[in-house]
């Protein structure tokens, strides 16, 4: 599959299930800390490779999924997208919109031509001193129950803001803090980043996401057939060479 990274070697196992498990004993892979090596377009391609083996497999069923999917399993990811991750937010809709066109969508794709617009998408950081800030000002979260909390995320981004400026730990992103603009100190790399909340911009969110959603809730069993009969595409010689125009 033209996944480029991420979820490939996931999709290639459960497609070849049945042909037996290979094991490497003795290989061990080491990993950095994930906030000091996953730039921020490496998003993309766990949402929309996700999607697609989902929508792919053989393993279960097709409601299943896009309720595990779409409802039950990223539903506050996409409630912590909306706040905190603008242009992750962006590209989500992006690939809601493109699934639901179908197949023809990903073989069309210049590959890349999309990797070159997502690593021009950067997190803009700096450190706490640069803001003006010290360790001391970071705020502690006011609210200790968290499922009432994260109902509250969403309203804080809708009603009038109580606060003008916070600094909170990335530790208790969990939690609502009322204010326009919002100072988020990431423990593990020393650095600060800062977001501007808007009231209108967080309706049109809403209401964009909302749309896409029913819009594959709609015609789910359809887009899945679809996509499950573009595999044979997808892993076919011939498409292959046309990809890597050889």
């Amino acid at each position: 599959m033209p996944y480029f990274i991420h979820l490939d070697d996931i999709e290639y196992g459960m497609r070849n299930y049945n042909n037996g498990i290979i094991l490497l004993n003795g290989i061990s892979v080491w990993h950095p800390s994930f906030v000091n090596k996953s730039p921020l377009w490496y998003g993309y391609y766990d949402m929309r490779n996700q999607l697609l083996t989902c929508s792919m497999t053989d393993y279960f069923n097709a409601m299943t999924l896009y309720s595990a999917y779409f409802k039950n399993k990223s539903f506050w990811d996409v409630i912590d997208m909306m706040i905190f991750r603008h242009q992750t937010f962006v590209w989500l809709l992006h690939i809601m919109k493109c699934f639901c066109k179908g197949p023809e969508t990903l073989l069309n794709l210049d590959a890349l031509t999309l990797q070159k617009e997502l690593t021009l998408c950067k997190l803009e950081t700096a450190s706490l001193e640069d803001y003006g800030f010290t360790k001391e000002d970071i705020v502690a979260p006011s609210l200790r129950k968290k499922r009432i909390a994260r109902l509250l995320l969403v309203l804080c981004s809708l009603l009038p803001f109580r606060h003008g400026v916070k600094l909170v730990s990335s530790y208790n992103l969990d939690y609502p803090f009322f204010c326009k603009k919002l100072y988020i100190y990431h423990e593990e790399n020393k650095l600060c980043e800062c977001l501007n909340f808007s009231r209108l911009s967080m309706k049109r969110k809403l209401i964009l996401y909302f749309y896409h959603y029913f819009n594959i809730r709609l015609k789910w069993k359809s887009l899945v057939l679809q996509w499950k009969r573009s595999r044979e595409v997808f892993t076919s010689i011939e498409f292959w060479k046309k990809y890597l125009g050889i």
